[in-house]
Protein backbone atom coordinates (compact mmCIF):
# COMPACT_ATOMS: atom_id res chain seq x y z
CA UNK A 1 0.00 0.00 0.00
CA UNK A 2 1.53 3.59 -0.95
CA UNK A 3 0.02 6.44 1.01
CA UNK A 4 0.58 10.19 -0.64
CA UNK A 5 1.55 12.61 1.60
CA UNK A 6 0.91 16.68 1.09
CA UNK A 7 2.07 19.89 1.85
CA UNK A 8 -0.86 21.33 3.61
CA UNK A 9 -2.13 24.99 1.58
CA UNK A 10 -4.30 25.76 3.94
CA UNK A 11 -3.97 29.14 5.68
CA UNK A 12 -4.70 28.87 8.91
CA UNK A 13 -2.23 25.69 9.53
CA UNK A 14 2.05 26.29 8.98
CA UNK A 15 2.94 23.43 10.02
CA UNK A 16 3.09 19.92 7.92
CA UNK A 17 0.53 17.85 7.66
CA UNK A 18 2.73 15.52 4.99
CA UNK A 19 5.14 15.66 1.99
CA UNK A 20 4.81 15.53 -1.29
CA UNK A 21 6.69 12.50 -1.86
CA UNK A 22 5.34 9.21 -1.44
CA UNK A 23 5.65 6.69 0.90
CA UNK A 24 5.43 3.04 1.44
CA UNK A 25 3.40 1.92 4.04
CA UNK A 26 3.40 -1.47 6.30
CA UNK A 27 1.34 -2.46 8.84
CA UNK A 28 4.14 -3.92 10.64
CA UNK A 29 3.13 -2.72 14.32
CA UNK A 30 5.23 -2.98 16.99
CA UNK A 31 7.21 -5.37 19.66
CA UNK A 32 5.05 -7.10 21.80
CA UNK A 33 4.04 -6.16 25.26
CA UNK A 34 7.43 -6.74 26.89
CA UNK A 35 9.45 -3.48 26.97
CA UNK A 36 12.91 -3.77 26.23
CA UNK A 37 15.82 -2.33 28.40
CA UNK A 38 15.95 0.44 25.57
CA UNK A 39 12.54 1.38 25.95
CA UNK A 40 12.61 1.66 29.52
CA UNK A 41 15.13 3.42 29.50
CA UNK A 42 13.53 5.72 27.78
CA UNK A 43 10.51 6.24 29.74
CA UNK A 44 12.70 7.23 33.09
CA UNK A 45 14.04 9.86 30.86
CA UNK A 46 10.59 10.73 30.07
CA UNK A 47 9.34 10.99 33.71
CA UNK A 48 12.54 12.78 34.65
CA UNK A 49 12.00 15.27 32.40
CA UNK A 50 8.28 15.87 33.67
CA UNK A 51 6.94 15.58 30.43
CA UNK A 52 7.23 17.78 27.97
CA UNK A 53 10.13 20.42 27.74
CA UNK A 54 8.07 23.36 26.56
CA UNK A 55 9.46 25.26 23.87
CA UNK A 56 9.22 26.55 20.27
CA UNK A 57 10.54 23.74 18.97
CA UNK A 58 7.62 21.73 19.15
CA UNK A 59 4.56 23.74 20.08
CA UNK A 60 2.23 23.09 17.31
CA UNK A 61 0.90 24.56 14.64
CA UNK A 62 1.34 28.17 15.51
CA UNK A 63 4.76 28.54 13.71
CA UNK A 64 6.61 25.81 11.79
CA UNK A 65 10.21 24.79 14.08
CA UNK A 66 13.19 24.94 12.26
CA UNK A 67 13.32 21.23 11.54
CA UNK A 68 10.72 21.62 9.28
CA UNK A 69 11.07 24.53 7.90
CA UNK A 70 14.67 23.11 6.76
CA UNK A 71 12.78 19.89 5.99
CA UNK A 72 10.24 21.84 3.68
CA UNK A 73 12.96 23.69 2.35
CA UNK A 74 14.52 20.61 0.96
CA UNK A 75 11.50 19.36 -0.87
CA UNK A 76 10.28 17.27 1.79
CA UNK A 77 12.71 14.29 1.36
CA UNK A 78 11.11 11.29 3.14
CA UNK A 79 14.50 8.80 4.40
CA UNK A 80 15.29 5.22 3.24
CA UNK A 81 13.48 3.89 6.08
CA UNK A 82 10.17 1.19 6.39
CA UNK A 83 7.38 3.71 7.54
CA UNK A 84 4.87 1.35 9.37
CA UNK A 85 1.69 1.99 9.95
CA UNK A 86 -0.02 5.55 11.40
CA UNK A 87 0.82 6.54 14.26
CA UNK A 88 1.86 9.63 16.60
CA UNK A 89 5.49 11.28 15.88
CA UNK A 90 7.53 10.64 19.21
CA UNK A 91 9.45 14.03 18.57
CA UNK A 92 6.87 16.75 17.25
CA UNK A 93 3.67 14.68 17.70
CA UNK A 94 2.22 14.92 14.57
CA UNK A 95 -0.37 12.20 13.17
CA UNK A 96 0.93 9.89 9.95
CA UNK A 97 3.21 7.35 8.69
CA UNK A 98 5.68 6.68 11.21
CA UNK A 99 8.76 4.82 11.17
CA UNK A 100 10.58 2.78 14.30
CA UNK A 101 14.03 2.07 12.79
CA UNK A 102 16.63 2.65 15.32
CA UNK A 103 17.34 6.28 14.00
CA UNK A 104 19.36 7.10 17.08
CA UNK A 105 21.75 4.93 19.03
CA UNK A 106 20.75 3.47 22.41
CA UNK A 107 22.81 5.40 24.42
CA UNK A 108 21.47 8.45 22.95
CA UNK A 109 20.31 10.75 25.96
CA UNK A 110 17.90 13.17 24.17
CA UNK A 111 14.80 12.11 25.32
CA UNK A 112 13.44 14.87 27.08
CA UNK A 113 13.28 16.88 23.83
CA UNK A 114 10.20 14.47 22.39
CA UNK A 115 7.11 14.66 23.33
CA UNK A 116 7.39 10.72 23.91
CA UNK A 117 10.07 8.48 24.43
CA UNK A 118 8.12 5.01 24.62
CA UNK A 119 8.27 3.04 21.92
CA UNK A 120 9.61 5.82 19.77
CA UNK A 121 8.38 6.44 16.05
CA UNK A 122 9.22 9.32 13.90
CA UNK A 123 7.73 10.82 10.98
CA UNK A 124 9.37 11.75 7.81
CA UNK A 125 10.44 14.70 8.44
CA UNK A 126 11.87 14.20 12.12
CA UNK A 127 13.83 10.69 10.81
CA UNK A 128 15.15 12.88 7.76
CA UNK A 129 16.74 15.35 10.37
CA UNK A 130 18.48 12.53 11.72
CA UNK A 131 19.59 10.89 9.34
CA UNK A 132 20.42 13.67 6.75
CA UNK A 133 24.45 13.92 7.11
CA UNK A 134 24.89 17.03 5.04
CA UNK A 135 23.92 19.61 8.12
CA UNK A 136 25.83 17.85 10.50
CA UNK A 137 28.89 19.06 8.35
CA UNK A 138 28.80 23.32 9.12
CA UNK A 139 26.89 26.13 9.16
CA UNK A 140 23.04 25.79 7.95
CA UNK A 141 21.18 29.08 7.79
CA UNK A 142 17.13 28.39 8.32
CA UNK A 143 14.32 30.65 7.88
CA UNK A 144 10.69 30.51 7.82
CA UNK A 145 10.07 31.32 4.35
CA UNK A 146 11.20 28.16 4.47
CA UNK A 147 14.39 28.09 3.11
CA UNK A 148 17.64 26.56 4.54
CA UNK A 149 21.10 27.44 2.85
CA UNK A 150 24.37 25.87 3.53
CA UNK A 151 27.20 28.26 5.20
CA UNK A 152 30.58 28.54 4.74
CA UNK A 153 33.18 30.32 6.84
CA UNK A 154 32.71 33.77 4.71
CA UNK A 155 28.87 33.09 4.98
CA UNK A 156 29.12 32.62 8.45
CA UNK A 157 30.95 35.55 9.20
CA UNK A 158 28.22 37.19 7.08
CA UNK A 159 25.17 36.07 8.93
CA UNK A 160 26.41 36.43 12.49
CA UNK A 161 27.83 40.43 11.73
CA UNK A 162 24.55 41.59 13.19
CA UNK A 163 21.44 40.58 15.81
CA UNK A 164 19.62 37.10 14.08
CA UNK A 165 16.46 37.89 12.83
CA UNK A 166 13.62 36.42 15.24
CA UNK A 167 12.79 34.27 11.93
CA UNK A 168 15.74 33.13 11.08
CA UNK A 169 18.34 30.48 13.04
CA UNK A 170 21.95 29.22 12.70
CA UNK A 171 22.62 25.79 13.28
CA UNK A 172 25.94 25.24 14.02
CA UNK A 173 27.31 21.82 15.15
CA UNK A 174 30.74 22.16 17.06
CA UNK A 175 31.47 18.59 16.40
CA UNK A 176 31.38 17.35 13.19
CA UNK A 177 28.42 14.32 13.42
CA UNK A 178 26.02 15.73 15.94
CA UNK A 179 22.57 14.54 14.97
CA UNK A 180 20.57 16.90 17.12
CA UNK A 181 21.58 20.31 16.87
CA UNK A 182 18.97 20.82 13.84
CA UNK A 183 16.65 18.97 15.60
CA UNK A 184 16.85 21.27 18.99
CA UNK A 185 17.32 24.60 17.16
CA UNK A 186 15.36 27.77 18.04
CA UNK A 187 14.59 30.33 16.25
CA UNK A 188 16.72 33.74 16.46
CA UNK A 189 19.35 32.08 18.20
CA UNK A 190 23.03 30.43 16.57
CA UNK A 191 22.16 27.14 17.77
CA UNK A 192 25.43 24.74 18.67
CA UNK A 193 25.69 21.36 20.73
CA UNK A 194 23.51 21.42 23.68
CA UNK A 195 22.64 24.93 23.78
CA UNK A 196 20.91 27.44 21.63
CA UNK A 197 22.29 31.05 21.76
CA UNK A 198 21.17 34.38 21.94
CA UNK A 199 22.54 36.39 19.06
CA UNK A 200 22.21 40.09 19.61
CA UNK A 201 24.62 42.94 18.34
CA UNK A 202 26.87 42.53 21.85
CA UNK A 203 26.94 39.19 20.59
CA UNK A 204 28.23 39.83 16.68
CA UNK A 205 30.29 42.96 17.95
CA UNK A 206 32.54 40.22 20.18
CA UNK A 207 32.75 37.93 17.16
CA UNK A 208 34.43 39.98 15.24
CA UNK A 209 37.01 40.88 18.14
CA UNK A 210 37.35 36.66 17.70
CA UNK A 211 38.26 36.66 14.11
CA UNK A 212 40.95 40.30 14.43
CA UNK A 213 42.49 38.20 17.49
CA UNK A 214 42.76 35.40 15.33
CA UNK A 215 43.89 37.77 12.38
CA UNK A 216 46.70 38.58 15.11
CA UNK A 217 48.04 35.08 15.45
CA UNK A 218 46.05 34.54 18.39
CA UNK A 219 45.19 30.57 18.70
CA UNK A 220 41.54 29.63 19.84
CA UNK A 221 43.18 28.06 23.05
CA UNK A 222 44.53 31.50 23.71
CA UNK A 223 41.50 33.33 23.58
CA UNK A 224 40.19 31.40 26.84
CA UNK A 225 42.85 33.20 28.95
CA UNK A 226 42.50 36.34 30.98
CA UNK A 227 45.74 37.74 29.59
CA UNK A 228 47.05 38.22 25.45
CA UNK A 229 49.98 35.99 25.09
CA UNK A 230 53.08 37.37 25.61
CA UNK A 231 54.60 35.66 23.09
CA UNK A 232 52.03 36.92 20.03
CA UNK A 233 52.11 40.44 21.68
CA UNK A 234 55.97 40.78 21.64
CA UNK A 235 56.14 39.98 18.00
CA UNK A 236 53.52 42.66 17.04
CA UNK A 237 54.40 45.68 16.12
CA UNK A 238 53.12 49.00 18.61
CA UNK A 239 50.22 49.72 16.71
CA UNK A 240 48.87 46.16 16.04
CA UNK A 241 50.03 45.27 19.74
CA UNK A 242 47.74 48.41 21.13
CA UNK A 243 44.81 46.78 19.33
CA UNK A 244 45.05 43.55 20.90
CA UNK A 245 45.53 44.99 24.07
CA UNK A 246 42.37 46.85 23.77
CA UNK A 247 40.53 44.26 22.01
CA UNK A 248 41.68 41.47 24.64
CA UNK A 249 39.16 42.46 27.45
CA UNK A 250 36.27 42.43 25.47
CA UNK A 251 35.79 38.82 25.17
CA UNK A 252 35.91 38.69 29.31
CA UNK A 253 32.18 37.88 29.50
CA UNK A 254 32.60 34.92 27.14
CA UNK A 255 35.80 33.54 29.16
CA UNK A 256 36.98 31.52 30.64
CA UNK A 257 35.16 28.47 28.32
CA UNK A 258 31.58 29.48 26.83
CA UNK A 259 29.50 27.60 23.90
CA UNK A 260 29.75 31.68 22.67
CA UNK A 261 33.50 31.33 22.73
CA UNK A 262 33.28 28.04 21.16
CA UNK A 263 31.31 28.99 18.33
CA UNK A 264 33.02 32.21 17.82
CA UNK A 265 36.72 30.41 17.90
CA UNK A 266 35.04 27.77 15.41
CA UNK A 267 33.45 30.56 13.16
CA UNK A 268 36.99 32.73 13.15
CA UNK A 269 39.49 29.64 12.58
CA UNK A 270 37.18 28.52 9.69
CA UNK A 271 37.12 32.49 8.10
CA UNK A 272 41.28 32.31 8.85
CA UNK A 273 41.63 29.54 7.01
CA UNK A 274 39.17 29.95 3.79
CA UNK A 275 41.46 33.87 3.65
Amino acid sequence: MRCALTCSDTAWLTTLTGCPNQVRVRDRGFPGAQPSPREVLAVVHTLRSAGIRAGSKIQGAAQMDVLEAAWRAGGCSVPDLEFGRSGSCARCGRQGSVTTAAVVSDKWTGWSDWRSAVRPALCPGCAWAYREPAHRQGGLLVTTAPSAAALDAVGLAQVLAGALAPDHAVVLPLHRGRKHVLPTAVWGRLNVDDAALPWTGVEARRLQVVIQLRSLGVSGAALTRPAAPFRVVTRLGMAQRTEMLQLWPELDPWRPATPWLAAATLVAGMYAAAA
